[in-house]
């Protein structure tokens, strides 16, 4: 029993060093520090706080800078954790890397080690990490990452009472109180947990957060003028592909008619595009549907003698 309690250790301790790697000390930008400041003013007298700020702008690293001032103040502990849930499982390898990617010492005083994390959900830990990271409730874990799909499924066994649940997305099935979201922080209302909602896209009508719990917002327009995000300038490019965006019932907003965009005949049109056009964008992030997508370009880019590396979530941290 010794020796298969050990190897699951060694396991885990293998899976955060391959996958959730360290890093340098980041400096927070200006508008950054004042959500911070927003959340903490918010949250002292409220349960309930929303930010909204455009996609780029770091609303990841806001919340995890933030929530590790609170581990280190001891307002989270193993019976207070929190709750990191998101509407898609794609989205939690970077809410996990983002935890983690601090100097080494300050993980080390702040208690994170492969045992301060666990996955809520079985298959979703399957899929995450092959069910080798920490499952379910347990005496150690500082942070649970889980879907609001497999939340629905154990909120109401959750036995303790989480200091702070991040919903990431929150614009995502927060529009009926029949929808998952808002009955997971239904559950929670009566206890002293807080909720802090972050989006790029706030809901006009919104079950779980009123106006009053918007602590900071920043549009892009704004992040652009501020010179914090890159202005975007659209190119028209004629492919020959009709198409017009779809959304699907359960994630509102996500388009669900992308793959169709896959194609030969489009992808050799943006390679080409960049190739006659390399001295003038230089160093440039092309936006892929899916993985298999950017396994495609990537391939289509070496054909055309074009250096590019490929980032996706199913990829150790190590190589990129």
């Amino acid at each position: 029993m010794v020796i298969e309690h050990n190897t699951e250790e060694n396991d885990r301790l293998r899976w955060v060093s391959d996958n959730l790697p360290s890093a340098s000390e980041k400096k927070s930008r200006p508008y950054q520090r004042a959500v911070f400041e927003a959340l903490s003013e918010r949250l002292k007298e409220h349960k309930r706080a929303l930010t909204h700020l455009a996609t780029g702008a770091g609303k990841t690293y806001i919340a995890m800078e933030w929530l590790r001032q609170k581990i280190a103040n001891g307002t989270v502990n193993t019976n207070k954790p929190i709750v990191w849930m998101v509407h898609r499982s794609s989205l939690l390898p970077q809410a996990m890397k983002e935890l983690f990617a601090i100097p080494f010492a300050e993980r080390k005083a702040l208690g994170l080690h492969a045992n301060s994390i666990a996955i809520l959900g079985h298959s979703l830990n399957q899929k995450l990490s092959g069910g080798i990271l920490l499952e379910g409730e347990n005496k150690s874990t500082l942070v649970y990452f889980t879907t609001r799909q497999s939340f629905s499924n154990i909120a109401h066994q959750f036995k303790r009472t989480p200091s702070f649940i991040v919903w990431d997305e929150c614009h995502q099935g927060d529009t009926g109180d029949f929808q998952q979201g808002p009955k997971i922080i239904d559950l929670f209302k009566r206890k002293r947990t807080k909720i802090i909602g972050l989006t790029a896209t706030p809901k006009a009508k919104s079950c779980t957060f009123s106006d009053l719990d918007v602590v900071y917002s920043k549009t892009l327009t704004e992040l652009i003028a501020l010179g914090f995000l890159a202005k975007p300038i659209p190119i028209q490019m004629h492919t020959q592909i009709p198409w017009r965006p779809e959304t699907g019932m359960i994630r509102n907003s996500d388009f669900t008619n992308l793959k169709v965009l896959n194609t030969l005949k489009r992808n050799q049109k943006i390679v080409q595009h960049y190739v006659d056009n390399k001295r003038k964008y230089g160093k440039t992030i092309v936006f892929a549907i899916d993985i298999a997508h950017v396994e495609t370009l990537v391939k289509l880019f070496h054909d055309h003698n074009v250096t590019v590396t490929a980032v996706h979530s199913n990829m150790r941290s190590s190589c990129v």
